[in-house]
């Protein structure tokens, strides 16, 4: 009982540092505040922080790959939904749920993906979006070429769509978002 009070206690911390790391972050770069306000910020002792994280850079690694491993659980939801049972209105809730998640997480994504950000994040999230919706749908398809490039094409406008989501260059809801891309989906199956 006393070590999961105990991982309970880390993992909030842990949270409590990312979280302000973020808003620190997005608020003035990462060259704009130190581990000590960062610690101020966060109630902790520097060496608290520096329990779970060697330097800023390290926090901000972490965050890169907490990330990419939400990116790869919901596109593994996507593609199994997708082969499993293609009907819309299930894959419509998935997309609808994913697009609350890239809300929810909007302030981590604009650090890694603004200039000052880690240039490879960007790459590696459009390959975890790319490679597991491509994986999955094209295990279960006896037509390959027709079918890769439809994937492809659907997998990019995704990475398009969540980009724009993130940025907010869209004034389109997140139905309306899913919607979209439910229809993109329908179109390219049907011609493939």
């Amino acid at each position: 009982m006393e070590k999961k009070k105990s991982y309970i206690s880390s993992e909030r911390t842990k949270k409590k540092i990312k979280d302000t790391f973020v808003r620190l972050y997005a608020d003035n770069g990462t060259d704009s505040f130190s581990v000590s306000a960062l610690c101020k910020e966060c109630h902790i002792a520097r060496s608290s922080f520096y329990l779970y994280y060697e330097s800023k850079n390290a926090l901000l690694d972490e965050i890169k790959w907490d990330l990419i491993e939400e990116t790869r659980e919901i596109n593994n939801r996507i593609s199994a939904e997708l082969v499993r049972n293609p009907d819309t209105h299930l894959i419509k809730e998935i997309a609808l749920n994913n697009f609350r998640f890239i809300k929810s997480s909007q302030a981590k994504y604009k650090v890694l993906m603004s200039p000052d950000g880690f240039t490879d994040f960007a790459s590696l999230w459009c390959s975890e979006i790319q490679g597991e919706i491509t994986r999955q749908l094209l295990s279960h398809s006896t037509s390959k070429k027709p079918q890769s490039i439809a994937v492809t094409v659907f997998s990019r406008a995704l990475i398009g769509i969540y980009t724009d989501f993130i940025f907010g260059r869209t004034d389109m809801s997140e139905k309306e978002l899913a919607d979209y891309m439910i229809a993109l989906l329908n179109y390219l199956v049907t011609k493939a």
